[in-house]
């Protein structure tokens, strides 16, 4: 399918995110779409694996919420087990109060992807596959317009680009705006506060059925590591075979995992560190010897590095001077007004480890909270315009202050995102060792956690309150 010459909102990325910011767009009636995608139909990967409660209440917006909910599983609880015994953390049916949707939804990335896309097909606007983005640069003739380079020699002129093409964006390089840890931190820092800083996801069936407390999300925590594994809705080809994600922290001692797990390597990390570990009976106390738990079939694996990074803006212009090459801005470049604006959204505007499953919800909901504020924008710059009106800074300025705003706050929730997300990181990572305070008094932080966490869940409204906060009903946006 060629590329249109002109176009209001070029999208590049056609992920979970980009798919939602058209959406959101359409639903604002803001129809002068385009959105390309680099990758073939069914490429993309499936890493995500959970949509929380506000996000739900986000996507019931653009009328995506309910068909995704029929696709996926409604699970209640999440929990770990340790030391032969089970411990409910967050139990997500207590927020029906608060929303029409008290619960996590399991559901991968890539059939997430699917309906979201069904429903822009609907709509009339289908993803234009594969397009490369290789440059951006200011038009000649227009202040408000970009002119954007794809790999096959096409131009797409547009009012607005938006970054939706994941933690590696061209579009946030070409335009040259930085991405770091908010903390400072780097690689080494985060091998140094946690036990590991790679990890490795793969969706499997097993060859007999898994004894499972719930049907929910469920840690497995070892001295030395740290199992995730939940059910999925089963895969399309094999209806009938349960079909579950599974995940492992690679501690620094195993080295870099390679870049295409083998089912062997990932049977290996079942045997170390899977749910052999845990005992039959959720309710029993006693610690059995590992057993045999042998992977039938692996649909899908990925690795990658655990870290943590957030744009300086979310919202900027090109510099003077673009080169896809470029990794900052041009010093003392003129960034006012230099082509038509830029926007981030997802992961290509911040980007943190997976613990409570919170990168592709917070993504989601900066497209659908986007959508009213650049629709809106679209139409009165398109107006004034058309009348000669916008002439000076300030009335760019006053044009644009409704996207400052968002991008504003939007990075305010990916920075506190952060935040908690490294802190859930160091707690489910604390080291089985003992240290001493004042030289006498012997504490095991591994050990004290696992305690203090079996009390205080023992509490209704503590279970409610972490699924509160890992559910991001307590931001409204």
């Amino acid at each position: 399918m060629a590329l249109p010459q002109y176009t209001d909102v070029l999208i590049v990325g056609a992920g979970p995110t980009g798919l939602a910011c058209a959406l959101s767009l359409i639903k604002q009636g803001c129809s002068d779409i385009t959105i390309v995608d680099s990758l073939p139909q069914g490429q993309n990967s499936s890493r995500a694996l959970v949509i929380h409660a506000a996000t739900l209440e986000a996507l019931d917006k653009i009328e995506c919420a309910r068909p995704l909910v029929q696709a996926g599983i409604n699970a209640t609880t999440i929990g770990y087990w340790d030391a032969g015994s089970f411990v409910q953390t967050g139990s997500f049916d207590k927020l029906a109060s608060y929303t029409s949707f008290p619960m996590i939804l399991l559901i991968s990335q890539s059939v997430t992807e699917r309906v979201l896309e069904e429903q822009l097909k609907h709509a009339g606007v289908t993803v234009i596959r594969p397009c490369t983005t290789t440059d951006m640069k200011a038009n000649e003739h227009d202040s408000h317009i970009s002119g954007v380079y794809f790999e096959n020699g096409q131009i797409v002129h547009a009012r607005c680009v938006i970054g939706a093409d994941g933690a590696r964006s061209t579009v946030r390089r070409i335009a040259g705006v930085g991405f770091s840890d908010p903390d400072g931190e780097t690689s080494e820092d985060d091998v140094a506060n946690s036990k590991f800083s790679q990890m490795v996801l793969a969706d499997v069936t097993f060859t007999a059925p898994l004894d499972l407390p719930y049907n929910g999300i469920i840690f497995v925590i070892s001295p030395d590591n740290s199992f995730l594994i939940a059910p999925l809705p089963p895969s399309p080809d094999a209806p009938s075979e349960q079909l579950y994600r599974i995940g492992f922290g690679i501690p620094p001692t195993l080295g870099t995992p390679p870049h295409s797990p083998s089912v062997s390597y990932i049977q290996s990390l079942v045997d170390a560190w899977g749910p052999g570990r845990m005992h039959t009976a959720a309710t029993s106390s006693s610690s059995l010897s590992p057993h045999k738990v042998t992977i039938a079939k692996m649909l899908w694996a990925t690795r990658f590095r655990i870290h943590s990074a957030v744009a300086d803006t979310f919202f900027t212009h090109l510099p003077l001077t673009s080169r896809a090459g470029d990794d900052a801005r041009v010093d003392g470049a003129d960034t006012e007004a230099r082509g038509g604006i830029i926007l981030l959204v997802g992961d290509a505007a911040h980007i943190h480890p997976p613990a409570g499953g919170q990168g592709m919800n917070l993504g989601l909901r900066d497209a659908v909270a986007l959508g009213p504020v650049l629709a809106a924008y679209v139409k009165r710059v398109k107006a004034s315009t058309s009348h000669g009106q916008v002439n000076t800074a300030t009335d760019d300025s006053d044009l644009e202050r409704s996207l400052r705003d968002w991008a504003a706050t939007r990075r305010g929730r990916a920075l506190a995102v952060i935040r908690m997300v490294k802190i859930l990181l160091r707690a489910v990572t604390l080291p089985d060792k003992t240290s001493w305070i004042l030289g006498i008094i012997p504490v095991n932080l591994h050990t004290l956690r696992n305690l203090i966490m079996r009390i205080i869940t023992r509490l209704g409204w503590v279970r409610m309150m972490i699924a509160w906060r890992l559910s991001g009903l307590g931001f409204i946006d």
